[in-house]
């Protein structure tokens, strides 16, 4: 009791705990108070006074003094689990910080790289653009000393554009190659679009007039004005009028070549599969087409299969032109006519008799 009354509030406050620290500062509040009291000859309850053993606090003294004696074994025992605690917290606070440093250096190090990184990817680009810059001048490769730099063949200028809805997508196929082919004519996307819309008239033209502003078209880019005149005159369901178009084309005394160009435009809209592809092509066919397929073995394969309608129908058509030939040198043969001369007419004599005199005899006479 006298050691712990002795203990110092500086003490006290150096202890983890704010409910140890309450509990021995009441402890040692109950300790101070016991050595206050007069000193007993004998705690024993014969020899205790009836006006001691009357007072409440002597009653209570040897539970708190018991209390006080569980309270130090457990504070006794406390801060070695709360030294373990602490260093187990200590520990493990030192592992994350190396790991945080070494994240640290991961990522320092994967700046440095992506830093590198970019700046090759910069002077790649700065390359690449000089390059391309180089070419689309000089037209190509340098050539090599004492030759000739190669002619740069121009691509064909599109087809007027006058707002007819099936001459949209040829005007369009005819104006993507021009950008393409001769993209180092034109120096930028304004200079793209006047190009275009300088191809376009009547109706096609009026759609376009109203984004011309000063001299600038108010349009993104070609993309843009491709999009914008699909809208207007596109079919809007273009599908369906290709399935309409292939079921109703038909060769007729046209050869095959003309015949499949429009069969091919006219597919590459659907979806059908290669055997509906070949059906189609098939009923479009000549009569003197499909009778020359009778005797053959036609392909499954529509690339096979096309290829052999291309080999049939140039032999039928140089067999009718070799007929025709042969014709028309047999009518020439017949209508050549032999001419007979003609016998000259005896020739007339003239009498110079007149009246009733005898004149000369006519020898040619009789």
């Amino acid at each position: 009791m006298t050691e712990l009354s002795a203990v110092t509030n500086d003490e006290f406050d150096q202890l983890p705990e704010d409910r140890i620290r309450q509990q021995l500062c009441t402890a040692r509040d109950l300790a101070t108070s016991l050595n206050g009291l007069p000193a007993l000859p004998s705690i024993s309850r014969q020899g205790t006074p009836a006006s001691l053993e009357q007072n409440p606090h002597f009653q209570q003294l040897p539970q708190s003094v018991e209390n006080v004696t569980n309270e130090r074994e457990t504070l006794a025992e406390e801060p070695d689990s709360q030294t373990e605690e602490r260093d187990a917290l200590l520990t493990e606070g030192q592992g994350l910080e190396a790991r945080y440093r070494a994240i640290e250096t991961d990522l320092e190090r994967d700046r440095a790289t992506i830093v590198t990184l970019n700046t090759r990817v910069t002077n790649t680009n700065t390359a690449l653009a000089t390059t391309t810059a180089t070419l689309a001048n000089a037209g190509g490769p340098a050539p090599p000393a004492g030759e000739q730099p190669p002619k740069r063949e121009s691509i064909p200028k599109p087809q007027e554009f006058d707002g007819s809805q099936d001459q949209l997508c040829p005007f369009i196929a005819q104006l993507r190659p021009k950008f393409l082919g001769d993209a180092y004519k034109f120096v930028d996307v304004q200079h793209r679009l006047a190009y275009a819309v300088g191809f376009l008239k009547g109706k096609a033209y009026e759609q376009i007039l109203p984004l011309i502003d000063e001299g600038n078209i108010n349009i993104a880019s070609v993309e843009a004005l491709i999009t914008l005149l699909e809208n207007a005159f596109g079919d809007p369901d273009r599908v369906s009028t290709a399935e309409r178009n292939l079921q109703s084309l038909r060769q007729k005394n046209r050869n095959f070549s003309d015949y499949l160009a429009d069969f091919q435009r006219y597919g590459a809209e659907v979806s059908w599969n290669d055997a509906a592809k070949r059906t189609s092509l098939y009923e479009g066919l000549s009569a003197e087409l499909k009778d020359a397929l009778v005797s053959l073995d036609t392909p499954d394969e529509l690339d096979q299969y096309i290829i052999l309608l291309k080999l049939v129908d140039n032999k039928i058509r140089a067999r009718a032109a070799k007929r025709k030939r042969s014709s028309s040198t047999w009518r020439s043969t017949t209508m050549t006519t032999t001419t007979t001369p003609k016998l000259a007419a005896p020739p007339t004599t003239t009498t110079t008799a007149t009246g009733t005199q005898a004149g000369p005899m006519d020898l040619s006479a009789g």
